[in-house]
């Protein structure tokens, strides 16, 4: 069945959690579009989804998550 992705249980879809391990990488958003193939305002947004689900404010704070799985 195809449609919308179904969210892991941490809450992030499969695409947000290939932009968090590029996160975890030290990239930036516009690193991250070029490397997905997607636009840097498409990228900004996943962060920013990614951010809000995971209760942080900064990309530091999420690398951090990704590192230790908290």
């Amino acid at each position: 069945m195809l449609g919308r992705p179904r969210p892991a249980p941490d809450g992030l879809t499969e695409r947000e959690r290939e932009v968090l391990r590029l996160i975890a990488e030290g990239l930036g958003n516009r690193q991250i579009a070029a490397r997905l193939r997607i636009s840097p305002s498409t990228a900004g947004v996943h962060v920013s989804h990614i951010l809000a689900k995971l209760g942080v404010a900064t990309c530091t704070e999420a690398a951090t998550i990704a590192f230790c799985g908290n």
